[in-house]
């Protein structure tokens, strides 16, 4: 009886130590860590409208399944090869929200070092691996460095993508229009790609506001990190222009510069921020069109509220107490917010 009473007693422990209670802004929320693994969750995409099963990368080159109910995590099969180096890796995750295909972003070896691929399947019925699957498009950022790869895919509201590729470290030809370091493509859902923006250093947060508009996070290097409101043709500057400073603290080029855009948002110093998402849902009444950003030196989740002329009037640090790395931030079709972090965690915020 002891031990029937010491064993549920060690259960209701881990349960509550599973779920964390804050108050923003007036409104009591939950965090609750949902499924834990040995490597970088890098980014997550949904299964069922119910937000009950998360499909995820882990950045060493698995693709996953955390079971929300049950709280457990599943291999998916198929999922292609990587260069699992430096910042390199299985990347980004997008199930398509009309085809049901896996987009998967990540590093891939090719002639002459590596690059940053977009590779699509289907997920069979069992959902235990990808079938016909396929490299649809190879950037040509093709470098023999491990670092700056990107890499962000998400799906507007009609038949196409769209996907960040890091300058390679290469900064100078983030500038250059016939190579795809530094830009943001807009690809068909067979793969075929234009380059839609310029000029950036290295996106890992892609998203949509609730009017359709598209945005970008990218980190600068010492300072200059960056959220921009992402347009057609437009170049937003890397490396000519830029807020930050050389690692050793130089400055880098000018501030700003005619025809070359400024940022929507700027930090120095630096926060790192990796994935973003506006938050367009019901559910959490007092996000409602706010910008989040998961920091990675930064160590939280940075909140952005703007006014209807999208000027910055508050910004906040959540979840500083946890000490996390975080790579993604995405809304569930539930409505509740959803962080990942390079410790392994998938946290869900209701």
């Amino acid at each position: 009886m002891k031990t029937f009473i010491l064993i549920n007693l060690l259960l209701s422990q881990m349960l509550f130590a599973q779920t964390k209670n804050y108050t923003v802004d007036g409104e009591k929320l939950t965090l609750e860590t949902l499924c834990t693994v040995k490597d970088v969750v890098w980014g997550i995409d949904f299964l069922t409208a119910s937000a009950d099963e998360i499909i995820f990368t882990e950045r060493g080159g698995k693709l996953s399944i955390c079971n929300v109910k049950s709280k457990s995590v599943r291999e998916v099969v198929g999922a292609p090869s990587v260069v699992a180096e430096g910042q390199g890796g299985l990347l980004d995750v997008l199930v398509h929200p009309k085809t049901k295909n896996i987009y998967l972003t990540f590093s891939e070896k090719v002639d002459g070092g590596a690059t940053t691929s977009l590779f699509r399947a289907e997920l069979s019925k069992d959902k235990a691996k990808l079938q016909n699957g396929s490299v649809i498009f190879r950037s040509n950022a093709v470098e023999k460095t491990d670092m700056h790869f990107g890499s962000r895919v998400v799906a507007d509201n009609g038949d196409y993508l769209f996907m960040s590729i890091g300058e390679r470290n290469k900064r100078d030809k983030a500038q250059a229009k016939d190579l795809h370091h530094g830009k943001i493509v807009r690809l068909t859902l067979d793969g075929k790609a234009e380059i839609w923006s310029m000029g950036h250093r290295n996106t890992q947060g892609l998203g949509f506001d609730g009017q359709g508009q598209l945005y970008n996070a990218e980190m600068g290097p010492r300072g200059g990190d960056e959220v921009n409101v992402i347009k057609k043709g437009l170049n937003y500057g890397w490396p000519i222009i830029t807020y930050g400073r050389e690692y050793y603290g130089p400055s880098i080029g000018e501030k700003s510069k005619p025809g070359l855009e400024q940022p929507l948002v700027k930090w120095v110093p630096s926060i790192s921020p990796s994935g973003m998402a506006f938050y367009t849902g019901d559910r959490l009444k007092k996000f409602k069109d706010n910008l989040f950003l998961a920091t990675l030196s930064g160590e939280h989740v940075h909140r952005v509220v703007f006014d209807k002329n999208m000027k910055v009037v508050k910004e906040e640090e959540l979840f500083t107490d946890l000490r996390e790395r975080f790579r993604q931030v995405k809304q569930g079709p539930d409505g509740a917010l959803y962080f990942t972090t390079d410790s392994g965690k998938i946290y869900k915020l209701h």
